[in-house]
């Protein structure tokens, strides 16, 4: 990725928004990093890898002069090193790698298609087959996502089996158009299934003696319908490092216990009562120019600018409608000095004051 200021601002400001949104806990106060382990008792071990922030340089077209530098990283050095010796030192029979982007190598006509995957950074997928192979670590499966399709493959390095990869397919998301299945896995061999236009899931089944993965297409995602069905299953063995097919999925799922959620307004969800209306939003406050509010079921005839002398300052402002009564009101706040102030907005009987900052 570009390292200017900019970009640098946008990582640091996405990882704060990710600690304070998504319930992990963090490795001690102020540390950011996301890779970390789990234990399934004395099952499975679950490594999670951070194959988006922490190490990752600036992916390269494979025609770039540079690409297969072996210097170039996708987990980082210090990242690395700790995957590594996870899967050297862990007891457990399993490792389970929860990971980003595909690891397995895609190839047409020998070129890669998506370099933002593993296949960017071939080096450092080198350097962990090597560790795997040389170490003779076995029962290394891949768990994969990112791009909203169906794939079960064998990685190798060289001709030695190493671990499988099982990619889970998105329920929503889009995926591509068309399938292409066929011509994917005869110049990929080592590519057991590929599916790339169908919605649905993954479900995992882990034993001592085998994992398996049974991938669920769900039958429409346009209607109010949960009902899907397992469309293909695979299995590992323990220490064969290769995806057989299976016969039938591990378990099955069962019915869904409750109904789907019904259609939800896109603009405001709450228990309070918002006859009076609602404040949604006022960004950003700080401003040395322009803010933005949002609201609901609030006039704004006339916007004030109350100083702390008590002196009342109109606004100019500009809304723009939505639907169900709420808006997004541009406020001026070029006519104001530096300094705090509070804004009134509404009427007399439905009135509503903001404390806001003019840098």
């Amino acid at each position: 990725m570009p390292c200017g200021n900019y970009t640098r601002q946008r990582m640091e400001a996405g990882k704060r928004a990710y600690f304070e949104w998504i319930p992990i806990r963090p490795k001690a106060p102020g540390n950011q990093e996301i890779f970390r382990t789990f234990e399934l008792g004395d099952l499975a071990k679950i490594i999670m890898l951070d194959t988006r922030l922490e190490g990752r340089e600036e992916q390269l077209g494979a025609n770039d002069p540079n690409f297969s530098d072996t210097s170039r990283t996708l987990l980082g050095t210090p990242q690395l090193n700790w995957f590594k010796n996870e899967l050297s030192t862990t007891t457990q029979p399993w490792k389970i790698i929860g990971n980003q982007v595909m690891i397995g190598a895609v190839e047409i006509l020998g070129n890669p298609i998506n370099t933002d995957s593993w296949d960017g950074y071939p080096a450092e997928r080198q350097k962990l087959f090597d560790h795997l192979s040389t170490n003779n670590i076995d029962n290394t499966v891949v768990l994969t996502g990112d791009i909203h399709t169906s794939w079960a493959l064998d990685l190798k390095n060289g001709n030695i089996p190493v671990g499988v990869e099982m990619v889970t397919p998105s329920v929503t998301s889009p995926g591509s158009p068309i399938n292409l299945s066929a011509l994917i896995t005869v110049q990929n061999p080592h590519i057991k299934y590929v599916e790339l236009t169908k919605k649905g899931f993954i479900l995992v089944d882990i034993t001592p003696q085998q994992v398996q993965g049974d991938w669920y297409n769900v039958n429409t995602i346009d209607q109010m319908d949960a009902s899907n069905s397992c469309v293909k299953s695979y299995v590992t063995n323990a220490g064969s490092n290769v995806l057989t097919l299976a016969n039938a999925p591990a378990t099955g799922h069962g019915a869904f216990p409750q109904a789907l959620a019904g259609p939800c307004s896109r603009f405001f969800v709450g228990l309070e009562d918002v006859s009076k209306g609602v404040i949604l939003g006022l960004y950003p406050n700080p401003s040395a120019d322009l803010i933005k509010l949002q609201t609901h079921q609030i006039p704004l005839e006339t916007i004030y600018a109350v100083a702390s002398d008590g002196t009342r300052i109109p606004l100019q402002h500009a809304t723009s409608s939505w639907e169900n009564g709420t808006t997004i009101t541009s406020v001026d706040l070029g006519g104001l000095l530096p300094g705090k102030y509070f804004l009134i907005i509404g009427s007399d009987t439905n009135r509503h004051t903001l404390p806001i900052i003019k840098q």
